[in-house]
């Protein structure tokens, strides 16, 4: 079966791009999942496709939740989170990013972030561009650490050739406060837009949550934060 399909145009509107995690059976006893990209041309009243590809390396065993972006010049960059260990108890995740210029998978950040044994959730990276500024956010716990959730944040201004650090954009900082599933966007004067899913407290980790907002330029250093405007609702 085929989960999490993305899509994007350029930004002539003549060509598509899609992502999607495709489950290719069992392979080793396991699980294996990859991530498959297929682009097609519109011709004003219908799709012409090209032949899907795989974007994940074969020999990774579970590359999962893909997202895909246009910038401003065309260029393709994609991003997927792979799993070590297995789907139910992950010994890590990483978020791998790839551009289908040169075709070269890279890490978006070197550093593991784990899933928390409380409301235990995969991570979901969210990628978005503007001009040759692209940025990427998931969620997470670094490993090592209480089993917290905070969204983490990193941007690049050369289209993927080199990022700034990662910035923990919701500081969460106590156990059980969890920060999960981000929501990204780039606007037209190149500033992110964060909004996220915080959980507020209370017995049920499963109820009782708000979503929270944050905006701030691409151009982040370590200990610069975003100003908060918080949105919330039960």
């Amino acid at each position: 079966g085929v989960w999490y399909p993305s899509v994007a145009v350029s930004p002539d509107g003549q060509n598509l791009y899609v992502a999607w995690e495709q489950h290719m059976g069992i392979v080793g006893g396991l699980p294996y999942r990859a991530i498959w990209y297929m682009e097609g041309i519109w011709n004003g009243s219908g799709v012409t496709w090209g032949a899907p590809r795989q974007l994940s390396a074969p020999e990774t065993q579970l590359a999962l939740r893909p997202d895909i972006v246009i910038d401003g010049a065309g260029r393709v960059h994609i991003i997927w989170a792979r799993i070590q260990g297995y789907l139910a108890q992950p010994e890590g995740q990483y978020i791998e990013y790839l551009n289908t210029t040169d075709n070269v998978i890279r890490l978006v950040d070197a550093y593991p972030v784990g899933v928390n044994s409380i409301r235990p959730t995969l991570t979901l990276p969210r990628i978005d561009a503007y001009q040759s500024t692209i940025c990427v956010a998931w969620h997470g716990y670094r490993l090592g650490t209480p089993a917290f959730e905070d969204v983490l944040l990193r941007c690049s201004s050369d289209a993927g050739q080199s990022w700034t650090v990662t910035v923990n954009t919701t500081e969460s900082g106590a156990d059980g406060a969890l920060s999960l599933f981000p929501a990204l966007a780039l606007d037209g004067t190149g500033l992110v837009h964060l909004a996220w899913e915080e959980f507020q407290g209370g017995a049920s980790y499963f109820t009782n949550y708000d979503i929270l907002y944050r905006a701030g330029s691409a151009e982040i250093k370590v200990n610069t934060l975003y100003l908060p405007l918080i949105m919330r609702g039960r």
